[in-house]
C-alpha cells in the first residue's frame, strides 16, 4: 500500500514539474557522430551557434563528461563561418551643365562623394577628378537691334532724295527707318509765309547676330567600394576523447516504507532548484523545473516538450556550493552523462549545456 502511495506521489510531483515554459538565448547542434579510430572512441559535436553567443557559448563548453560511465575529454575545437563580409567595385558617372569651363568652378558645382546603398550593399562613391570630361555646347545665336538718330538741319526742302538712306555704326550698316520733318525757317511770298529751310530729325536702325554664350556639358565619374554583412552562425566541430571508463559511482540506496513516503513529500514540499531547457527553433524553451536533493536529473519527464536533444539546465547556487566537487548524473532514456560540479568555472547562474 505504501509503495502504491509513494509512486502516486511520485507522479504527481513528475507532472507538476512540467507546467512552465520561458525563453533564453539561442544555439544549436546540428550533427554528432561516435567515431573509432586506433581503437579510441571519439565523440564529434558539430554546433551551429549565433555570433552574438559565441563568447557565452566558449565559456560553457564543457571540458569533460561522462556518458554511460565513459568519460570524455575535450581534444579538439574547430571553427569556420561566422558574418561574411562581401565587398564590391561601384562606380557611377554624373553630367552637369557649367557656364564655365574652369577646373575650380566645376568643382564647386560637383559632390565629393555620394552614398550607395542597394541590395545591402552600403558604400561611398568618391570623384575621380582626372576623369572630367569637360565638352563646350554651342547654343545658336540671338538677334538685337542697333539704332541710332540723326539731324539733319539748313535743307532747302523736305525731300528724302537730300536724306543718307544708310549710316554706319559700330562696323554696322544701319538702314534709314523713318523721317520727321521740322520748318525752321518761313519767307512771305506774296502775302502767304511758306518754308524756306528744314530740318529732318531721321531714324536709323538693322539688326545684329551674336552668338548665344557657350555653356560647357561635364561628364565626371565616381569611384569606390561597398561591403555587406550577412550574418552567420559559427559552425564549431568539438572533439572529445574516450580516456576511460569505470564503473557505476553511485551506490544503491534503498530506503523502505515509511521512509520512502516521508522524502517523497518533503520532495514534493522543496522549492525548486533546477530549471531545464530545451533548444526549439533557435531558441531555448524552459520545459519545466525540478527540486532535487541528490545530484541526479532525470529528463524523460519531459518527453511530450522534448524537440530536440540539446538541453540546458540552470541549478541553484545553494545545490552547488552544497554538491561542488561532486558528480552531476543528468539521465535521458538509455543515455546517462556525467557532470563535474565546479562552481568556480562557470557563471551565475550554474549552467549546464549538454547533449543528450
Amino acid at each position: 500500500m505504501i509503495k502504491k502511495i509513494v509512486k502516486k506521489i511520485i507522479l504527481v510531483l513528475s507532472m507538476t514539474l512540467m507546467l512552465t515554459t520561458a525563453n533564453c538565448f539561442a544555439s544549436s547542434i546540428i550533427k554528432e557522430e561516435i567515431v573509432n579510430k586506433d581503437n579510441i572512441e571519439y565523440i564529434k559535436r558539430t554546433y551551429s551557434i549565433p555570433t552574438e553567443e559565441k563568447n557565452i557559448f566558449l565559456l560553457n563548453l564543457e571540458k569533460q563528461f561522462k556518458i554511460n560511465k565513459k568519460n570524455y575529454e575535450l581534444v579538439d575545437t574547430k571553427k569556420e563561418g561566422g558574418d561574411i563580409t562581401e565587398t564590391i567595385n561601384i562606380s557611377t558617372s554624373k553630367t552637369i551643365y557649367s557656364n564655365s569651363n574652369k577646373i575650380d568652378d566645376i568643382l564647386s558645382m560637383l559632390e565629393q562623394e555620394i552614398k550607395y546603398d542597394e541590395g545591402g550593399f552600403i558604400g561611398v562613391y568618391k570623384l575621380d577628378i582626372d576623369s572630367l570630361d569637360i565638352k563646350s555646347k554651342y547654343n545658336g545665336y540671338k538677334e538685337y537691334l542697333v539704332e541710332d538718330t540723326k539731324e539733319y538741319i539748313d535743307l532747302d526742302t523736305n525731300d528724302l532724295d537730300n536724306i543718307p538712306k544708310q549710316i554706319m555704326k559700330d562696323g554696322l550698316v544701319l538702314d534709314l527707318i523713318t523721317t520727321n520733318w521740322e520748318v525752321t525757317e518761313t519767307r512771305n511770298l506774296q502775302d502767304n509765309i511758306i518754308p524756306s529751310k528744314y530740318k529732318a530729325i531721321c531714324y536709323y536702325a538693322t539688326k545684329k547676330k551674336v552668338d548665344n554664350p557657350l555653356t560647357f556639358i561635364v561628364k565626371a565619374d565616381y569611384f569606390g567600394t561597398a561591403e555587406k554583412t550577412t550574418k552567420q552562425d559559427f559552425i564549431y566541430e568539438i572533439t572529445y576523447k574516450c580516456v576511460s571508463e569505470d564503473k557505476n559511482i553511485y551506490p544503491t540506496i534503498i530506503i523502505a516504507g515509511g521512509t520512502t513516503l516521508i522524502v517523497c513529500v518533503f520532495l514534493f514540499g522543496r522549492k525548486k532548484n533546477v530549471v531545464i531547457y530545451n533548444y526549439e527553433n533557435r531558441r531555448w524553451k524552459e520545459i519545466g523545473k525540478q527540486s532535487i536533493i541528490r545530484p541526479k536529473i532525470k529528463l524523460d519527464r519531459y518527453n511530450y516538450m522534448i524537440k530536440t536533444n540539446r538541453f540546458k539546465i540552470e541549478i541553484s547556487e545553494k545545490f552547488i556550493n552544497k554538491y561542488n566537487g561532486k558528480m552531476l548524473r543528468i539521465k535521458r532514456k538509455n543515455m546517462t552523462i556525467d557532470k563535474f560540479i565546479n562552481k568556480d568555472n562557470n557563471i551565475k547562474p550554474y549552467t549546464i549545456d549538454i547533449v543528450i
